[in-house]
């Protein structure tokens, strides 16, 4: 029995890591680079952009390309755009033109070059679209539901002109906006909001100091996420997390983040790290404290007492 239960147990191990292989594969199949490119001319002037995709397939590939405007996301402060279909309106999304068709031999490694056509009166600043590349549509067996693989570039372009410099932190918090913690982690959330008219990567940290002044934790901001970059008109959130071993008493949190053209900017909070079970026990202390002084006290007063008669 127990051997019948070993055998069931290593072909589940078997099939798990044989799915996991081929599921690897398949994700591995198409890859492209970088994810995002950034560009930047002026008012009048083409300029080109580049990104390659590698086929690593025993197959030949066809690659449709399909291109989207990208606005900032009003639910998701992440950083991520929300991808939409181009209107008369859209701007970056109807300058771009590139093949309508990307043909990859297996194995094959191209470089995929498009054109983007920036009229004259184009308004400086920011303009944001997405190049997504689609294979065709596989039905997978005993499903009606069809599956279209496909590749997303995100597009920066940067039009030379009047600059509106113009971002603030919206806030600085811990989690639930606590201030009092028994032990580590603390986690921190800061909110960045850009109301000018171009993108920008903060960079900055939250400083940690103790009640003494000195410094006990440094923590940068994360910028590898989505670029790390605020669409102009949005809102991103980052996140940081205080970790170690061992906190107690008064700490403030000081984040200072440079906000591109808008300069840096700073914001604090202070908070308490009181472990429960250290309170606890200086509680137990004090009132052992307590009782030995009201024991000394009551002595003294006897023996003191006892001298006047």
């Amino acid at each position: 029995m127990l051997n019948m239960k070993l055998t069931r147990l290593l072909c589940l191990a078997f099939v798990s890591m044989l799915f996991s292989f081929l599921f690897a594969t398949q994700a591995l199949a198409l890859r492209i680079a970088p994810t995002v490119v950034e560009l930047s001319t002026l008012p009048g002037e083409p300029v080109a952009g580049f990104f390659q995709v590698v086929n690593n397939e025993q197959s030949p590939l066809t690659l449709t390309p399909t291109i989207y405007e990208a606005v900032p996301s009003v639910s998701d402060e992440k950083g991520f755009a929300s991808i939409v279909a181009p209107t008369q309106n859209s701007t970056l999304a109807n300058w771009i033109k590139l093949d309508e068709t990307i043909l990859l031999q297996p194995g094959e490694k191209k470089d995929i070059r498009f054109i983007v056509t920036v009229p004259q009166n184009a308004p400086p600043g920011g303009h944001y679209a997405a190049i997504s590349l689609s294979q065709p549509a596989t039905t997978p067996s005993g499903s009606g539901a069809a599956i279209v693989p496909q590749l997303t570039v995100n597009v920066a372009l940067d039009i030379a002109g009047e600059s509106i410099e113009k971002a603030d932190i919206v806030s600085f918090k811990t989690e639930s906006g606590k201030t009092n913690f028994d032990k580590l982690p603390v986690k921190f959330f800061a909110r960045l909001h850009n109301g000018g008219n171009r993108h920008f990567r903060p960079t900055g940290a939250v400083v940690i100091k103790n009640m003494f002044g000195s410094t006990v934790a440094e923590l940068p901001i994360k910028t590898q996420d989505a670029g790390g970059n605020i669409l102009p008109g949005s809102t991103r959130q980052y996140d940081f997390d205080w970790v170690g071993e061992f906190a107690f008493g008064k700490y403030t949190a000081m984040f200072s983040a440079d906000l591109g053209g808008a300069g840096t900017k700073a914001a604090s909070i202070e908070l308490w790290v009181m472990p429960a079970g250290l309170l606890v026990l200086w509680l137990i202390i004090a009132l052992i404290i307590i009782v030995i002084l009201v024991l000394l006290i009551k002595r003294a007063v006897s023996s003191s007492s006892a001298l006047k008669k």
